[in-house]
This record gives structure tokens, sequence and C-alpha cells, in this order.
């Protein structure tokens, strides 16, 4: 089978090259002229008058262009591969992540804890609402290995001649795994409808979001010895730490009415009244009714948190009321002041306790163009009431011209400590409380250099932070520092090209003065392809191969129980992974096809994030995206 599989490939490979080779027409991919073929000079350039501009909430009146992407890492489905840099996850498509890049909670205020499912999730910090002219409809589906393994998106968006327009973003990810008691079950919604005055004076927008995360985890495996040898070729004969009932499930939940009156317009300056009503609920719950205290492989992934024979089960959930009233004092892009106060009504409850808080926070900024080449913003958010004390202050400033623009930006903040580091129970019991956690304070500086003609980006990042909260072996306990922490990040990306060949690089450095948090201090991607137009210049083909390399200091786990990464202090392999990739275009139709882990092909090639929690081998990938204007 497996050598089918190798001779397949190859085919696939080369007739793939051979095709791409005989339909060069020696044009540029983003050239408009060139080449020999006459039939290309029957085509009437006809101008597209569509309009797709999105903002998002936190500034209605900043709007950017729907851009096609064209075939820019379009064969990177996983949302935990999009960004410059990578997630670590537990080797199964849609599980539980965690940032390479080291990325600490800078915001005041409420912090449930509870952040595995983050670059899944559809939230209103990340909703687009449109302005168009015509309906958009963006889909894309991405099956593997039969029906039970598929990742699903999909974004609408309508306006209608009576001021109503309808904003809708979905998402939906089911991986029944490859190993037993791996399925993961994600469902992301994010909609709203808008009401816009015809004199534009006053806009009513009802939102709701919706994350739901349903996983079942076994532990990782057990032996890494087996992969290749006879009755265990299918990868749920390998045997792994827990194969019964571990599961867990986060709900996210967000109901919202926003309303912006304009109060007084004088020329170009406009005072805005700003209203928004919230309720907001989340919840984690993990139970594992199948345990043995007495079992080594149970102690593997419980640890401390195996004190009882009946099973372990942990659960919380907060619910919040929120209101904020503001005003916006803005001239166009030129300059808008705002200031506003938020209150919320929250309830904390356990299995056996509950607690309430109320929180109120003042929130000013602005924002402003103080040249044509210059940009700057600054916000203050400070907080009263239980959050006294807290505070997060932060700005920036940049600078563009017509060859590079350089940026540089600021943040100092003070927080309180996260529930679930405060306090957490197992089976109604309180392993720990910690009401009297000292509030983590630190202050960041960054600059970011970008040169659009070269397709270079460099950012840098500084951070010095105190009273910082990590968490270490099985039970995966919060621990605090009393001195201060530093931490460098360097992040370079780059485009090359010569001809038709194409070469994509984005490169992460890291130094940590204390290597509390396992996290690899150098990782990169690149992806090395052909790229053209054929088909008398209709379809747009990239044909290449993509590269993930992660090293790390330190392994990090991770415990399902309390939803926390946390280090293991032992040395841990790198992380290599290669992909053949093809993608192609087709006016608004994208394929990509994908062969994940080819040297899994040539033998028995596995990767791992974390330790034991291996990935799945190399796998054949299809997707689909449509990119439909009506």
């Amino acid at each position: 089978m497996q050598s089918k599989q190798i001779i397949a490939t190859i085919f696939f490979f080369l007739l793939s090259l051979q095709a791409l080779m005989g339909q060069f027409t020696g044009r540029n991919p983003t050239s408009t002229g060139g080449g020999f073929d006459t039939l290309s000079k029957k085509n009437v350039y006809t101008p597209d008058t569509s309009i797709y501009n999105y903002s998002y909430f936190d500034d209605l009146d900043h709007k950017e262009p729907y851009v096609d992407s064209l075939l820019d890492n379009f064969h990177r489905y996983d949302p935990t591969r999009k960004e410059s840099f990578d997630y670590l996850h537990l080797g199964n498509k849609g599980s539980a992540s965690t940032s390479i890049l080291y990325q600490g909670n800078t915001r005041s205020g409420l912090d449930v804890g509870i952040d595995q499912y983050r670059p899944y999730d559809i939230k209103i910090e990340n909703f687009r609402l449109f302005d168009l002219n015509r309906p958009l409809n963006d889909l894309a589906f991405t099956p593997s290995q039969g029906q039970d393994n598929f990742i699903v998106n999909a974004r609408f968006a309508r306006g209608f001649s009576d001021g109503i327009s309808i904003h809708i973003d979905y998402q939906r990810i089911n991986q029944t795994g490859f190993y037993d008691n791996q399925a993961t079950k994600l469902t992301s919604l994010g909609s709203a409808i808008q009401y816009l005055s015809e004199s534009k004076k006053y806009r009513f927008i009802t939102s709701y979001f919706s994350n739901n995360a349903d996983e079942e985890f076994n532990g990782g495996i057990l032996r890494d010895d087996l992969f290749g040898l006879e009755f265990y070729e299918q990868l749920t004969s390998i045997p792994v730490v827990n194969t019964q009932n571990a599961e867990s499930r986060r709900e996210n939940r967000n109901f919202s009415i926003h309303q912006y009156l304009s109060l007084a317009k004088k020329g170009e300056w406009d005072l805005e009244a700003q209203h928004r009503f919230s309720l907001l609920k989340d919840s984690y719950r993990f139970s594992d009714s199948d345990i043995d205290t007495d079992a080594a492989t149970d102690s593997l992934i419980y640890g401390d948190f195996l004190i009882e024979q009946r099973g372990i089960r942990s659960y919380w959930k907060t619910d919040q009321v929120q209101n904020y009233i503001g005003m916006k004092l803005g001239r166009g892009d030129l300059i808008r002041v705002f200031a506003g106060l938020e209150h919320s009504y929250i309830r904390n409850n356990y299995e056996s306790v509950g607690a309430d808080e109320n929180s109120l926070f003042l929130n000013t900024g602005l924002r402003t163009q103080l040249a044509k080449y210059i940009d700057l913003k600054s916000e203050l958010r400070l907080g009263l009431l239980d959050y006294v004390g807290d505070f997060d202050i932060g700005g920036s400033l940049s600078f563009s011209t017509n060859i590079f623009q350089i940026a540089g930006k600021f943040e100092a903040y003070r927080r309180t400590p996260s529930i679930t580091s405060r306090y957490f129970e197992v089976n109604g019991l309180a392993l720990w409380d910690n009401p009297a956690l000292a509030k983590p304070f630190g202050t960041k500086l960054g600059a970011t250099l970008s040169i659009p003609k070269s397709k270079t980006s460099v950012e840098l990042n500084q951070s010095v932070e105190t009273n910082l909260i990590y968490f270490i072996n099985d039970q995966a306990e919060p621990l605090q520092t009393s001195s201060g922490i530093s931490t460098t990040s360097f992040l370079v990306t780059q485009k090359l090209g010569l001809w038709k060949l194409k070469y994509d690089i984005s490169l992460l450095y890291q130094i940590f003065s204390e290597d509390l948090f396992g996290l690899p201090p150098l990782s990169f991607k690149h992806k090395l392809y052909i790229e053209d137009r054929i088909f008398n210049n209709n379809m747009l083909i990239q044909l290449g191969v993509d590269h993930r390399f992660i090293q790390f200091n330190q392994g990090l786990s991770y415990s399902p129980v309390n939803a926390r990464f946390y280090t293991t202090g032992d040395d841990f392999d790198p992380y290599n992974l290669y992909d053949i990739f093809l993608n192609f275009k087709i006016s608004e139709f994208r394929v990509f096809l994908v062969q994940e882990n080819m040297l899994g092909l040539f033998g028995n090639s596995f990767n791992a994030m974390l330790p034991n929690y291996t990935d799945y081998g190399s796998r054949f990938r299809l997707g689909v995206r449509w990119f439909l204007k009506d």
C-alpha cells in the first residue's frame, strides 16, 4: 500500500510539473502584457466596479478593501498555520493550541484563563463588517481521509436598499483523528445585522457570536517504535495513554446590541454618542469517568489530579452583563478621539462555590494623522471597583513613504490574574486558592520595518514583566515569579523571486532571560515554488515544497483538566515537516492539493510538537474555495 502511495505521489508531482512547464507563456503572474498568444488579444478588459470594504467593531470609520489574496499560502488551510508564526497543538486539527510566539495577556480586566482554542475562534475583535454594493459569498471546504475529517469556512454579506445589511462568518472543524480517542469538533459562528439610517446619523447593530469546542484526549502515544510494523499499519493500533472517556467542552457566547448616534455635526467634525449592551457567557468542563488511580498510564496524564477512584471532573462558568456608554469626536480619518465607561457584572461559578464581581473601566483613545505620512494611535484603560489598580496604556506611531514604512509601539499594563490561576476545583475540591496572587505588571516595546518593493518585513519586540504566572508539573499548577523576566522576539518575513521561481520565508527567533514557558527559541517556515499563468493566461498556478522547522529547548505538555500548557523540563526533538503542494486559481475558483509530510511516504517519518502527541504521518489533502460576487 505504501509503495502505491509513493508511486502515485511521484507520478502526480512529475505530471503536474510537466503540465506546468508545457503551459508557460513567458508572462509574469502580475504583469498585464507579454506572450505571443493571439487569443489573449480578443479579451476585452472590463473594470470591476464591485466594492468590498470592511471595518472592525472597534473602529467603524476606518475601512480596508477586501482584497483577493490570489494564492498566497492558500494551501495552509489549518488556522494554526495561517499567521507568520505557528501554534503548537496536540497533533490533530482543531486540537488545543498555544502560540509559538510569546504573547502574554496585557489587557486589564476579566481573564478567564481558557484560551487554548484562540486561533479557531470567531469573536467580536476579529469580525468584519462589510460596506459593499454586491453580495459577498466566500466559501471554502477542505476534506481529508473520508467524510469524518473536514474543515468548512463560509463568509456571507449582503446589503439592502433600506439601509439594512447582513454579515455572517462561519467555521466548522470536524476531525475524528487518526489515533484512538483523538476527535475534535469545533463550530464557530459570527453574525451581525446592521441598520444605517438614510441620513447616516444613526447606526444600529445587533451581533451574536458562538464558539463551541469539543475535544477527546488520549494523552499521546505510549510507544513510537511501532510505526510501520506488522499489525500497526493503522494508527488506531498504536497504544495511547488514555483510550476511554477523557473529553472536554468549551463554550463561548456573546450577544450584543450596538448603537451610534450623531449628536452634532459642524463642517467635517462629528460628535457621536455610543452605547453597547452585551450578554457574555463562557464555560469549560472536563470529565473522565474511567480512570485507575494505580495505573501508570493515567498517572502520566493526570498526576496529582488523581484524587479519587470515581473519576475526574472539573467545571467552571462565568456570566457577564456588560454596558458601555461613550462619546467620540472625529473628523474623518484625520482625527478621532473617544472616551467611555464600561461596566460589567460578573458571576463566576465552580461546582461548589460562586463569586460575584463588579468591574468598571474608563476607556479613552486617540487616533490621528499628524501629517500625510504619520499615524498616531494611543489608548488608556483604567480599572475601578473590584478591578481597581488594573490598567493598560499603549500607543503606536508609524511613518510611511512610497519606499518604506516604519512603526514603533509601546505598552504598559497591570492586570488581575486569571480566574483559573486564582482558584481551581477538581471533583468539587479546591486544589488551589490564591486570592492574594500579585498582579502581573509589565512594559513592552516594539518596532517594525516594512519595505513593500523588496517584500521585506522585520519586527522586533522587547518586554520586561514581573509577577508573571506560569505553569509546571502534571497538575499544571500556577507559580509566580518575583523578579523581572525579559523577552525578546525577532520576526522576519521575506519574499524573493527569480523569473517564475519564488521563495518565501518567515523566521522567528526568541530570547528569554528565564525559560518558564517552554516556547521554541527558533522556528521558521519557508516555501520554494514555481508560479505562472497558464492556459491563455486564465489559470494562476503554484507548485512547490513547503517546509516548517521548530527548534525546542524543552518540551511542553497539556493538561485538559484545567486547560493549561505547562513545561516538562525535558529536552525535546525539533519539529521538521515537508509538504508538497499544488495551488491553482481560475477566475474566483481556487483548488489546492497537498501531500502532507512527504518524507512519510519514504519511511516512518512522524513529527510531534508536544512530547508523545505525534502527528498523523503522511496524508493527502484537497481544498477548494469559491469567491462569488452575486
